[in-house]
């Protein structure tokens, strides 16, 4: 692990020159440009207390730790196969924080990480007297001084609280801990939406998540780069999931995490760098189905696919996709149709639609990374009629054993957060 870190750090450098420090902004205009580099989070011990109430976690249901770090590490090798640069957010985390032999040492780097290790750990001292109050928080510098790179990492996916409390004996003060730990990191599509125009940092509808975006936004400086827009707003939720980009068009889906008043936000900021944006509306409501990734995808500039029950429902039904249509015109988008057919679109915009059964739905069949055109990694396990309509659009495919980590609700897509496309 450390000699994978050190690497990082290497190629972090390599990366801010090669990609980032040009002053470019242009980072991805499609799914099916060929993807170059791709920040992924290895899950961790911060998914063992999930386990314990996967509900609660967001997940479906219990799955294995140890094997879903397989299956994740697989899956990274698999893209490093297909020519991909990968980075982990542990590793940018420690990067420039350690030498040669993994230990610490001290640097702008170190210092950076200590700070907002600092600021995530949370002494709550409102048991203690006021003379000890007030001797907190010099405690808690020398105590988080004293960590080592690694300790300081675990401390912000971990996220804990210290309760103190006063004792009549020995060093006068006890506690309690508790974690918020941010056991959905691994699915690093949903802090971050990369457009033409540059990166975004998403406000995650779920409590649960909330802290993740903090996470992605300090790697992301760390290496260079500096988000165009940061969604605010009480009502204002985006989550990355739910962006999907083909030529010139962006298709962002509103819904169950992602609301109107972010969208508009990102409409009026002018962030999307598309001529044409297409709000798909869902009003299911349904955890499966959270995200627009989870039911539509785009493989090339004219094949897409689309989750049968989708294709079939009619208006008025809860899983019929209705869509605004939005032009960029003078610097500004301006809505030119309302409540339009998602499919009748889609067929308009030249699109062949693959349809996806309920079964190949709920294995995430719909949830796959297009690498390049007609070239994706999905999960495997899927139908020979799926697998044949696939053949039968020359798509070339790359099948991902993720049993374990498809039952947090995503897959493929959703453990990806494309940061540059050739």
């Amino acid at each position: 692990m450390k000699k994978n870190i050190i690497l990082a750090a290497i190629f972090l450098v390599i990366a801010s020159v090669f990609c980032f420090a040009s002053g470019s902004k242009h980072f991805q205009d499609s799914e099916y440009t060929a993807a170059h580099t791709i920040l992924l989070h290895e899950p961790g011990s911060e998914l063992n207390l999930g386990m314990l109430h996967p509900q609660a976690a967001l997940f479906e249901k219990y799955f294995n730790l140890k094997k879903s770090k397989i299956e994740h590490q697989n899956y990274v090798k698999e893209l490093n196969k297909n020519g991909i640069k990968t980075l982990l957010v542990r590793d940018v985390l420690m990067a420039g924080c350690i030498d040669e032999h993994g230990e610490t040492i001290e640097s702008a780097e170190t210092k950076s990480l200590r700070e907002f290790a600092f600021s995530v750990l949370k002494y709550d001292v409102s048991k203690l007297s006021c003379e000890k109050q007030m001797k907190q928080n010099d405690y808690k510098k020398e105590c988080v001084a004293a960590l080592t790179a690694e300790e300081l990492v675990d401390i912000i996916l971990l996220q804990p609280t210290v309760l103190l409390t006063e004792t009549e004996h020995n060093t006068g003060v006890a506690a309690s801990y508790t974690y918020n730990p941010l056991m959905n990191l691994f699915y690093t599509r949903d802090q971050i939406i990369t457009t033409p125009r540059g990166v975004i940092i998403c406000k995650l509808n779920s409590p649960q998540r909330r802290s993740e975006s903090e996470i992605i936004k300090f790697c992301y400086n760390k290496i260079g780069i500096t988000p165009i827009l940061e969604v605010k707003g009480e009502k204002a939720f985006v989550e990355g999931g739910d962006f999907l980009l083909a030529d010139n068009c962006s298709f962002i889906g509103c819904g169950m995490r992602t609301t109107g008043e972010a969208i508009g936000q990102m409409l009026e900021k002018d962030v999307f760098g598309t001529e044409m944006v297409v709000v798909v509306k869902d009003v299911r409501y349904f955890q499966a189905e959270m995200h627009l990734d989870t039911y539509f995808n785009i493989i090339d500039k004219d094949l897409v696919t689309l989750a049968e029950e989708r294709m079939l429902a009619e208006k008025g039904d809860e899983k019929y996709i209705s869509a605004d249509l939005y032009n960029r015109r003078n610097g500004r988008y301006v809505k030119i149709e309302a409540d339009i057919s998602f499919i009748k679109l889609l067929r308009d915009m030249g699109m062949t639609i693959i349809s996806v059964s309920p079964e190949d739905k709920s294995r995430l069949a719909n949830n796959f990374l297009t690498i390049a055109p007609r070239t994706i990694m999905a999960v495997a396990g899927q139908s020979d009629e799926f697998k044949l309509k696939l053949k039968e659009n020359s798509v070339k495919v790359t099948w991902l054993p993720l049993h374990n980590l498809t039952k947090g609700y995503g897959a493929a897509h959703c453990m990806t957060q494309v940061i540059y496309r050739k």
